[in-house]
C-alpha cells in the first residue's frame, strides 16, 4: 500500500545547497542526477589535504580501523537519535544502505547516544467509543531528564496499553515493538538498545540489509577527537570565534558559544555526577584529559567527526541538513579542510485511516445543509435555494397580511405547523443530517491525528516500507 506516500530526497555537495526543493506524490525527486550521486560516492571524498599534522586519508584510516569499519571501500553514513522512527527518518537509512550497495561501498549508523532526547513513551493511535482518533501514550519505560542516552541504562517495556488500536496493523506493531524492545534489554544503554531494535524491525520489514552502528560516544574515543580537543584547548578562542561566526550564518543552526577574556565555552557537553549534560569550557578539557570528566560532543562537532574521519558520503534529514551548512563553515574557517558531502532525505508517509480517505462534507457545510432542510424541510431535486413550495405559499399568505394583525399572527403560526408536520414526513432525511453533522465534528477531531506523519515505522503495513525503498531503488537507478 501507498496511500499518502510523499518522498523528498535533495542531495548536494555542500550543505548549505542542500534544502529540498521539489517533492513529488508516490515519486522521489533527487538533485543533482541520481547517477552523479553514486558517482560521487564511489569516487570518494578526496584525503589528500593535510590536517593537523596528517593528510585527512590518515585520520580517515586510522579512524576507521579504531571503529572496527573498512578502509578499503566508500562508507556512506547517516545516523539520528536513539528512537523508534517514523518512516521520514527511516528513509535515511534505506538511502544510505542502496547507496553503499550501489558503488560498492559500506554503511554505517550512527547512534546519536549524547542527545538526551525523550524516548521513554511511543504514542499510538487509538479510536476511542466516540469514535474520535486520539494518540495513546504507551510508556514502555523511565527516563532521566537530561542525562544522554548512551548513558541510561537498556530496560525491560512496560505491557501494552489495550487500544482499541486505528488499525489492525497498529496493533501487530505495538507487539513488534515491544517484542524488539524486549530481545535488546540487555544491551549496554537504552541508545544501544533503541538503535538495534530499529535496525533489526527494519531489517525485518525487508526495507534494508544488514547496517552496522557505531555512537558519538564511540567517536569521542577515536585518535581524531582526542587531537581535536587537543586544538581547541591550544586555542578556545579561535576555534569559539570560528563556530560563533558559522551558526550565525545559518538561521536556527545553533546558539553561540560562550566567548570571554578568562574562558570559552567550547562544542561539547560535559557530563556532572549524576550523568547530566552541563555545558561545557576551555577548562574542562584538562579535567577529561585526567579522566575525571566526560566529555561528549555536540551536533556540529558530532558529525564533524563523522564527516572528516568515516565517511564519503553523510545522509541527513531536513533539520541535520540545515545546521550543517554552519559545520562546513566552521571547519573550513577553524580547520582549513572541506568535509564529505551530504544528502538530505525525507519522506511523507501517513497511515491509511478511513478519514483520509473520506469525502465527507466539512462541519460548516454539514451545519449548513442540516439547518437549511430544518427551516425548509420539503425535499426538492431541482437544488434550488429558495423555499419549497408549501413554505413560499406560507411566507406570501404571512407578507400579504397587515403588519401586527391577528391575521398575520395566525398565518406565521399556521407556517410553523406546516413546517412541524413536513418535518415528521421527513424525520429519516433529517435524522441522516443530524448523524453527517455528528460524524463532520468526529472527523475534524480525528484529523489531527489521522495527518500525522510521525508514527514509529512498525505501525505500517511492511510492504508501505519497502514501497518506500523500492522509490528510493528505482531513482537510483534512473
Amino acid at each position: 500500500m501507498r496511500l499518502g506516500l510523499r518522498v523528498r530526497l535533495v542531495v548536494s555537495d555542500r550543505a548549505d545547497e542542500a534544502s529540498p526543493r521539489s517533492s513529488a506524490a508516490l515519486g522521489i525527486s533527487v538533485e543533482p542526477e541520481p547517477k552523479l550521486l553514486a558517482g560521487r560516492v564511489a569516487n570518494r571524498y578526496s584525503t589528500d589535504a593535510p590536517m593537523l599534522g596528517q593528510t585527512l586519508g590518515a585520520w580517515r584510516g586510522r579512524t576507521r580501523a579504531e571503529l572496527g569499519l573498512p578502509d578499503d571501500r566508500p562508507i556512506v553514513a547517516t545516523g539520528h537519535q536513539a528512537a523508534l522512527w517514523h518512516p521520514g527518518i527511516a528513509v535515511k537509512i534505506m538511502l544510505t544502505d542502496l547507496l553503499a550497495d550501489r558503488c560498492g561501498g559500506a554503511a554505517v549508523h550512527l547512534v546519536v547516544d549524547q542527545d538526551a532526547n525523550a524516548f521513554e513513551t511511543i504514542e499510538l493511535p487509538v479510536r476511542g467509543t466516540d469514535g474520535v482518533l486520539r494518540a495513546q501514550p504507551w510508556r514502555w519505560t523511565e527516563r532521566r531528564e537530561e542525562v544522554p542516552t548512551g548513558r541510561q541504562p537498556a530496560r525491560r517495556p512496560q505491557p501494552l496499553a489495550d487500544g482499541p488500536f486505528a488499525l489492525p496493523q497498529v496493533g501487530i506493531g505495538a507487539e513488534a515493538a515491544h517484542a524488539l524492545l524486549t530481545r535488546f534489554a540487555d544491551a549496554p544503554s537504552v541508545a544501544e538498545q533503541l538503535g538495534r531494535a530499529a535496525l533489526s524491525g527494519l531489517r525485518s520489514c525487508g526495507a534494508i540489509d544488514d547496517v552496522p552502528m557505531t555512537s558519538a560516544t564511540a567517536m569521542m574515543d577515536t585518535a581524531l577527537a582526542r587531537r581535536l580537543l587537543e586544538e581547541i584547548e591550544a586555542d578556545p578562542w579561535r576555534c569559539a570565534e570560528a563556530y560563533n561566526r558559522a551558526v550565525a550564518s545559518v538561521e536556527g543552526s545553533a546558539p553561540p558559544l560562550l566567548v570571554r577574556d578568562d574562558r570559552v565555552e567550547i562544542p561539547l557537553w560535559r557530563l556532572d555526577a549524576e550523568g547530566r549534560r552541563l555545558r561545557a569550557y576551555d577548562d574542562d578539557l584538562a579535567r577529561a584529559r585526567d579522566e575525571r570528566l566526560t566529555l561528549l560532543p555536540r551536533a556540529l562537532l558530532n558529525t564533524a567527526l563523522m564527516r572528516l574521519g568515516v565517511c564519503d558520503l553523510f545522509v541527513h534529514g531536513v533539520g541535520g541538513g540545515r545546521y550543517d551548512q554552519a559545520t562546513d563553515r566552521w571547519i573550513k574557517a577553524w580547520l582549513g579542510v572541506e568535509l564529505a558531502p551530504i544528502a538530505v532525505a525525507t519522506a511523507d508517509v501517513r497511515l491509511p485511516l478511513p478519514e483520509l480517505a473520506e469525502s465527507k462534507p466539512s462541519v460548516a457545510a454539514a451545519r449548513r445543509a442540516l439547518r437549511r432542510s430544518w427551516w425548509d424541510p420539503e425535499p426538492r431535486r431541482d437544488g434550488s435555494a429558495c423555499p419549497g413550495p408549501r413554505k413560499q405559499a406560507a411566507l406570501a399568505a404571512i407578507a400579504a397580511a397587515p403588519r401586527a394583525s391577528s391575521t398575520r399572527r395566525q398565518a406565521f403560526r399556521a407556517m410553523h405547523g406546516m413546517l412541524e408536520a413536513v418535518r415528521a414526513e421527513e424525520q429519516g432525511r433529517l435524522r441522516t443530517l443530524e448523524d453527517d453533522l455528528a460524524m463532520a465534528h468526529r472527523r475534524a477531531r480525528s484529523m489531527p491525528v489521522a495527518q500525522r506523519r510521525d508514527w514509529m515505522f512498525l505501525l505500517y503495513e511492511p510492504q508501505v516500507l519497502r514501497d518506500l525503498r523500492e522509490a528510493c531503488r528505482e531513482r537510483l537507478a534512473d
